[in-house]
């Protein structure tokens, strides 16, 4: 069973992102559910997860050869065993294998189905396969320029395409169709078969609907989820203000109301979240005992024989009482080498290294704060700082929580001021999964935390001022209630609404294309140490 721990490592893992994901985005539109309910909105449905199953049968649409399901499923559950084998048998090889006819052959051989299912032109599935790998190559290119890439970035990247593919395949039913029409149902579309339309029909997993309507459901790829509120299609003759129960028929301060209540709610909800973490656990925070918690692999403390938990006494004859007095007496003696007295389990102990220069490093401030965006060259040793549990009531857990808005309004203040500091600060998918994979080694603590702070970060990113974002419809909202509700026109709302879509694009592949420089470490500044460490990974060290 030790051979699997990693295969079960990482299913806990994106099980557990996936759940944090879903509860996150679901306390978020519930903020929409009930504001809007409390504004006299008519909410048609309220969904957890996003897409859904096709409930149509399409069998007596079926052409002659069309490649069989069940084979399909075979070959999928044999590529999922091949990767099992070859993660007990340690074997790289036969892992790969395994990933690449369940990562991107039974990918490939859906697509072709679906094409012919649906009856779509032939060479449409290969046309989408290739755009979504071409955009997925460049992303990959301008974050590493092909460096330090091996075949299993390749393959992964591939069968990331492959499937994304897929998707859009399984729902190109749902696409083309007429969605200026209010009246269209959630889910509902069509193909064309022998020049007759045939409509299809996507459902829920489980769905059920109350007394006032609304449809409750679960659907299929937990990604989300959504709150769709009657009347929220504009329209050239403006009949969007007739709609009964409608979103634009309310007074705009209401429709303020309703889309300002999701991201209330989702930095309601984080700062709820992390104050029953850190009063019941404590919150974990960086020691300022000069105590080992990290070594960088191959430093010079490492290599000296310096090990996790030992405590730096002195340095070079100069007492040492707290981490940040480390990198002082570093800077100060040069490169010449150091005696460095630490103390272990109750002896002292002393080391001969040498510093070694880095460049790179995030520039400090004469606190020992690193200044965004900003590098420089440093001495270091390779040590990082130990982590030790703060003990804390509930009103001081509260105060803590609710300033971690303020905390991560500065940090996109920053942001925006200065966007060189994108790569110190920006994260894409990559980083959020990485971030998982710490939490869940800190079990319970770690992922409510984790779950907390990705609340908090949603409700705040949401106000921005950028369409589709619910900041970007309260900017419209707000223009129309200084107009006496008067609406802008549809030709400047859609205008507005295309620049936030592009713009929403750019910063996605842009925190992507990091994400994928950080990882395979072909970031544009110095690769920084790598660390070992037995519990957390520390931060930047002297």
């Amino acid at each position: 069973m030790e051979a699997l721990a990693p295969v079960f490592s990482v299913a806990s893992t994106i099980f557990q992102f996936l759940l944090v994901i879903t509860v996150i985005v679901a306390v978020h539109e519930l903020g929409h559910y009930l504001a809007a309910r409390m504004s006299g909105m008519h909410v048609e449905a309220f969904a957890v997860m996003m897409g859904g199953v096709r409930r149509t049968d399409l069998s007596e649409h079926e052409p002659k050869g069309l490649i069989s399901a069940r084979v399909i499923w075979i070959i999928a559950g044999l590529g999922l065993l091949t990767m099992i084998v070859g993660t007990v048998a340690k074997n790289a090889l036969v892992f790969e294998a395994g990933l690449v006819a369940s990562g991107v052959w039974v990918p490939l051989m859906a697509s072709l189905r679906l094409e012919r299912l649906y009856h779509l032109p032939g060479g449409t599935a290969f046309r989408r396969i290739m755009i979504t790998l071409a955009v997925l190559v460049a992303m990959l290119f301008m974050g590493t320029q092909f460096r330090n890439l091996d075949a299993g970035t390749w393959i992964g990247l591939i069968a990331g395409g492959m499937v994304i593919a897929m998707l859009v395949m399984y729902y190109s039913p749902l696409m083309g169709g007429n969605h200026a029409n209010e009246e269209e149902r959630q889910g509902e579309g069509k193909i064309t078969v022998n020049g007759e339309t045939v409509p299809v029909r996507f459902r829920p997993l489980w769905w059920v609907t109350d007394k006032n309507g609304t449809e409750f459901s679960l659907l299929l790829l937990p990604l989300g989820g959504f709150a769709r509120i009657r009347g929220m299609q504009s329209f050239e003759d403006g009949r969007e203000t007739k709609i009964e129960g409608g979103f634009y028929t309310k007074h705009p301060i209401l429709r303020l109301f309703t889309l300002f209540a999701g991201p209330l709610f989702s930095v309601l909800f984080g700062i709820i979240v992390l104050t029953g973490v850190w009063a019941a656990n404590g919150r974990q925070d960086v020691s300022e005992k000069p105590v080992v918690g990290s070594l960088s692999v191959g430093g010079a403390a490492d290599k000296a024989g310096i090990k996790i938990g030992d405590r730096i006494t002195s340095i070079d004859g100069t007492a040492i009482t707290s981490f940040d007095g480390i990198r002082p007496v570093i800077d100060a003696g040069g490169e010449k080498p150091r005696q460095v007295t630490v103390e272990r389990e109750g002896k002292a102990l002393t080391f001969t290294l040498t510093p070694q220069i880095q460049e790179g490093m995030p520039k400090l401030d004469q606190e020992g704060n690193p200044i965004l965006g900003e590098r420089e060259t440093r001495l270091i040793i390779g040590v990082g700082p130990d982590f030790e549990t703060k003990t804390m009531s509930v009103g001081e857990a509260w105060n803590e929580a609710w300033n971690q808005p303020v905390v991560l309004v500065k940090g996109l203040a920053t942001l925006v001021s200065r966007p060189q500091a994108a790569k110190d600060t920006m994260g894409g998918p990559v980083s959020v999964a990485q971030a998982t994979q710490g939490a869940t080694s800190m079990g319970a603590y770690g992922i409510l935390t984790l779950m907390g702070m990705l609340s908090l970060s949603l409700g705040i990113m949401n106000l921005l001022p950028i369409p589709p974002l619910d900041g970007g419809q309260m900017v419209i909202n707000f223009i129309e209630l200084i107009r006496g509700g008067k609406r802008l026109s549809m030709n400047l709302q859609q205008l507005v609404t295309n620049m936030g879509v592009v713009l929403m694009i750019l910063l996605m592949v842009s925190a992507t294309t990091i994400d994928l420089g950080r990882v395979t470490g072909n970031s544009a500044d110095a690769k920084l140490p790598e660390f070992k460490t037995e519990n957390d990974p520390a931060p930047t060290q002297p």
